[in-house]
């Protein structure tokens, strides 16, 4: 194999292990169990800097058109949309922290954790895909 197919996969198994261990720390509840949640911020980590170092290296091989810009402007943001309502969801005190989240209060932003690292991945792999 490809070193460039050898780090797609690589990118696959990282993503599906974030996936699976953030349901694993949905299962555990509040409070999150450290380690599990550990492991899980530390597997998001990885999938975004292999998939940064992955696609700057297929950019340098092919011509990127405007769409493939576009995918991998929006992965980007999406990542970072991860990251940062997983941060959130993490914090046991409101905006203002003065007083505990409520259930009702989480709630939006547990959809957006939800949804966001799914959407990640599947503009992530779209992208690779155009490139590849």
């Amino acid at each position: 194999m490809k070193t460039v197919e050898m780090k797609l996969i690589a990118t696959g198994v990282l993503f599906f292990l974030m996936l699976i261990t953030g349901v694993f720390v949905k299962k555990a509840g509040k409070p999150y169990p450290v380690f599990l949640l550990s492991i899980h911020k530390i597997l998001s980590l990885l999938a975004a800097v292999a998939t940064v170092i992955t696609v700057v290296q297929m950019y340098k091989k092919v011509d990127a058109s405007f769409w493939i810009w576009a995918l991998m402007v929006i992965t980007g943001l999406f990542f970072l949309l991860s990251f940062t309502s997983g941060t959130i969801l993490t914090t046991d005190k409101d905006n203002s922290g003065q007083k505990e989240k409520t259930e009702n209060e989480a709630e939006p932003m547990k959809r957006m954790h939800v949804i966001a690292p799914i959407l990640t991945t599947i503009l992530a792999a779209l992208t690779f895909f155009l490139m590849y």
